[in-house]
């Protein structure tokens, strides 16, 4: 278009009247070009500085984003971790229990069998002090598995301390027995909440 305009003036005549008038719009047509011209530069700069902008707005988003699903995996993960070995110390200790008491009985009907005199001044017979030893055992086990910060943990370690002296009746041994499964039962009940609330 310039080009054009330049063409055209040169074949003006010099003493046209009109020249003037060549001048301004040429002048005008060169000056919006360069207007223009600028105008987009502008543009450019300020749509590239957008662009520029958008993308680290989105790069901190998709940090972010990475981070908080990094954050609920490991989360999730320590859950999961910590719910499985909360599962195995329940059964582990309900088995521990279960065993316990089971040999607690077997010592306890064998001792009430026995004369006094024998229990008291004799030797034991080796097969009462195989199972007491096993019991003991047993018993170690369970103990480690407590917490000794815990009320209820500390409880269950006397009962099972009580459970084991041979001298009592079968009613003591029963009674006590049963606050053993009672408190075990609470225990593992708190600790099976604990489980499915992922903790």
């Amino acid at each position: 278009m310039i080009a054009t305009a330049l063409a055209d003036l040169a074949n003006i005549p010099e003493k046209s009247d009109w020249t003037p008038t060549v001048y301004v719009a040429l002048l005008a047509a060169v000056g919006g070009q360069i207007v223009a011209l600028v105008v987009m530069l502008r543009t450019l700069k300020v749509q590239r500085q957008i662009n520029a902008d958008q993308q680290e707005t989105q790069r901190e988003i998709n940090q972010a984003q990475q981070t908080t699903q990094k954050e609920i995996s490991e989360r999730q993960l320590l859950g999961n971790i910590k719910s499985t070995n909360r599962q195995d110390w329940i059964n582990q200790l309900r088995e521990n229990i279960a065993s316990f008491i089971s040999l607690s009985a077997a010592i306890n009907y064998e001792a009430n069998r026995l004369d006094n005199k024998i229990r008291s001044h004799g030797p034991l017979p080796e097969p009462l002090k195989q199972m007491m030893y096993k019991a003991g055992e047993i018993k170690n086990l369970i103990i480690l598995r407590l917490n000794s910060n815990e009320h209820k943990h500390t409880d269950l370690e006397s009962l099972l301390s009580q459970l084991s002296k041979i001298e009592k009746t079968t009613n003591e041994f029963i009674e006590i027995r049963d606050k053993i499964f009672e408190l075990t039962k609470t225990i593992l009940k708190e600790e099976w909440n604990r489980v499915k609330k992922g903790e």
